[in-house]
């Protein structure tokens, strides 16, 4: 019995252990958005973009 527990701490710490070490690489994503807006000069009717970049983490977060 004891040493089921020896060994079964052994993994849990050993797996911790790995999982800091090999982190995985963080996405990057960008997202480019085009959209339409009025101004008060001549063409009046013009595109403008706005640009959102983030990154995902590999774990899921809880969500409010």
């Amino acid at each position: 019995m004891q040493l089921g527990s020896i060994v079964t701490i052994f993994a849990v710490v050993f797996a911790a252990m790995t999982q800091s070490i090999a982190a995985p690489a963080k996405k990057v994503y960008t997202v480019k958005r085009v959209y339409h807006a009025v101004i008060t000069k001549s063409p009046y009717m013009v595109e403008r973009t706005s640009t959102m970049v983030w990154t995902a983490e590999a774990t899921p977060t809880d969500s409010a």
